[in-house]
């Protein structure tokens, strides 16, 4: 009792909230964009800090999302569309504290082909959709467009697909992928939910209603500092706008931030409505929509869905009390209140197992509907037989889904990984412990390869056991690995092997030529470039370079696969030939290089001739480790050098660099 005194002593001297400094986590939808300036104004302007608060701001990444996120708990609060109340309604506990557009700014755009182009003109067309865009699903279901009568293809998320030609219709954001396609100049339609009568509510701020139930002041003062820094964001936007593109690694130019804030004013509606309004009957419109559309159960339960800021007292408590006092005074004997409960107890039971065989089917509905709708490929194995695959599995095979029912796990996975992905698989399936994820190269139709990712859970399914697999398309990030790699272990400029891998081929080449008893020859090269002159003055940096790497080609062309050219610096460079059987075959290859780099070259219009010195030394003749030979190599190089330009030598004992 005492130490609650104190600390309630304390917090008053001291004027801090009790949660200050705590650190949560906004998930955004999206990345860095002018869609959320609110709260990097709230960010930039101190207003969390007041509250006590330290926020960080993650943006999406392929793979998250925001739900998934919050209700986790790797984020604390989120930025959603209307999906949140199909979640809602799927037993998923989302609560809406905000709603920032009060127009939803999702539209499909279509390329213009004649003036009265509708939106049933896409049927038969080829279209980027994102299946997360409920309302666009809802748009064309009312419309009369079924899903199998467009050719859907995956969303690049990229204006530029449809500016090119490589799809009829996108759907997009009419503040976003616009301010492309008029500064690429391409006549197109844009087509609003908002014509057909679904006017959903666009961003809405949400958390869980666990966040809400722990940290009651910490969601008030969230919500109330972000609306704070939405007014702000609203009143200052050229300042805003500079700020998302210099602190939050901005991915467009400064206007189309400007552009992007022109067109959200007309939905966030400022003017009319204060930022951050809902109205309750609104949703349930919302939800009506769905539900007339088959897209959600009719009337799903809202209570709870809507954060009230200012909650009304509870009289439930109350009225129970009263309500049992009330029964105890109407007791008539013992017997009939016992035989009173126990009927009631039998209706609650009956109506509690109908209420869970109801809830157990909508979220098996919504459950099939997230897994036809996620972007990641998804499917459940009997045995190694597929039960079920989704469509970005299908879209990702190049398999069609009755095909992917007949095949094998296995027939998707390339020979050299098959044996390890299966065990991995295995090892899952069982419970044991292995890595949450594997990465492997899938087969794709036709001869296709594409590097996935995979995790894999053991459920239940019938009562049988059975696996379900998550599958990521890694391809672009393998490339870039591969390409990073490369470059650590290959020269920038000519793109032959830089001194450590040539150092580790020459390494392993000694160790086999030891083992299995042949000689090794190493030849080493200087172009002599900084000789080159046009008239008196020497030649630039840009005309070296180009020598320097047709050199390398003309290099390369000499020698065996099995061979190593690199690159050690400035204009030498070096050669290792495996097998050689006599010291001849070494002399030979340097006359073919010498003659190669001798012929006349035209660069930059000046007309240039190549005379290479080269020096050779011969394992085990001239020496027997790497060193030794590296040295003596040079020695050869450095006598040829003092010969004249041109010449080729072979080392000799008596040779010493001067």
């Amino acid at each position: 009792m005492i130490g609650r005194i104190v600390s309630i002593i304390l917090l008053l001297t001291l004027g801090a909230p009790a949660f200050a400094g705590t650190l949560v986590t906004l998930q955004l939808k999206w990345s860095h964009s002018f869609q959320f300036a609110g709260y990097y104004a709230a960010l930039e302007k101190g207003y969390y800090r007041e509250a006590g608060l330290d926020v960080r701001i993650e943006e999406a990444m392929p793979g998250v999302n925001a739900i998934d996120q919050v209700l986790s708990g790797e984020a604390d609060f989120g930025v959603g569309t209307s999906d949140l109340l199909r979640a809602r309604a799927a037993g998923r506990p989302v609560v809406v504290l905000a709603v920032i557009f009060q127009h939803s700014p999702l539209v499909m755009i279509a390329r213009k082909r004649y003036a009265d182009q509708s939106l049933r003109d896409i049927i038969g067309k080829q279209v980027m959709i994102d299946p997360q865009s409920s309302e666009l699903l809802a748009y064309l279901k009312q419309e009369g467009i079924p899903l199998d009568g467009i050719t859907q293809l995956q969303h690049s998320f990229n204006p530029q697909d449809l500016i090119d030609g490589h799809a009829d219709a996108i759907s997009a954001y009419a503040t976003n992928e616009v301010y492309y396609l008029d500064k690429a100049g391409l006549s197109y339609q844009i087509f609003t939910p908002r014509s057909a009568g679904i006017d959903f509510y666009g961003d809405n701020l949400f958390t869980s209603a666990r966040q809400i139930e722990q940290h009651p002041d910490r969601v008030r003062a969230f919500r109330e500092a972000s609306l704070r820094g939405w007014k702000y964001a609203l009143d200052h936007p050229e300042e805003i706008a500079r700020l998302i593109q210099s602190q939050y690694r901005g991915q467009h130019d400064l206007d189309f931030y400007r552009f992007e804030s022109r067109q959200m004013l007309p939905l966030i509606d400022a003017g009319l409505v204060e930022v951050g309004y809902m109205n309750p009957d609104r949703w349930h419109r919302i939800a009506n929509t769905y539900a007339n559309l088959g897209m959600l159960p009719r009337d799903p339960p809202l209570t709870g869905f809507l954060y009230d800021p200012a909650p009304k007292a509870d009289s439930t408590k109350l009225r129970w009390y009263l309500f049992a006092v009330l029964a105890l005074m109407a007791i008539i004997g013992i017997l009939a209140i016992h035989f009173h409960r126990v009927k009631r107890r039998l209706e609650r039971s009956i109506d509690t197992l109908q209420t869970r065989q109801t809830t157990l089917s909508e979220s098996e509905t919504a459950l099939r509907a997230l897994i036809d709708t996620t972007a990641a490929g998804v499917y459940v194995l009997r045995g190694n037989r597929f039960a079920m695959v989704n469509p970005a599995l299908v879209a990702l095979s190049g398999h069609a889904e009755a095909e992917m029912l007949a095949m094998d796990f296995q027939d998707l996975i390339h020979p050299e990984h098959r044996a390890m992905v299966m065990e991995y698989a295995a090892a899952r399936s069982r419970g044991g412990q292995v890595a949450p994820r594997h990465e492997f190269r899938m087969l794709a139709r036709h001869g296709g390869i594409r590097w996935v990712e995979l995790t894999v859970e053991r459920i239940t399914l019938s009562g049988e056991s059975a696996s379900v697999g998550t599958i990521y398309d890694i391809t672009a990030r393998k490339r870039v690995e591969e390409r990073t790699k490369h470059m650590a272990r290959h020269d920038e400029l000519t793109g032959l092997a830089n001194r450590s891998l040539f150092a580790d081929r020459f390494k392993q080449a000694l160790a086999s030529a030891k083992r299995d008893h042949y000689q090794l020859g190493l030849l080493y090269l200087d172009l002599g470039l900084d000789q080159l002159k046009d008239g008196d003055a020497p030649l630039g940096h840009a005309v070296a370079d180009s020598v320097l790497k047709e050199m390398a080609r003309r290099i390369t062309e000499c020698i065996r696969d099995s061979d190593t050219a690199a690159r050690m610096g400035g204009d030498e460079f070096a050669v290792l030939l495996r097998t050689i059987e006599e010291s001849r075959n070494a002399s030979a290859v340097a006359e073919k290089i010498r003659q190669a780099l001798g012929r006349p070259m035209t660069v930059a219009g000046h007309r240039l001739r190549i005379s290479a010195n080269i020096g050779i030394a011969i394992y085990p003749e001239h020496g027997v480790d790497e060193m030794e030979l590296i040295r003596n190599a040079d020695s050869a190089l450095c006598r040829a050098r003092e010969t004249g330009s041109g010449n080729i030598q072979m080392f000799q004992y008596e040779d010493q660099c001067t």
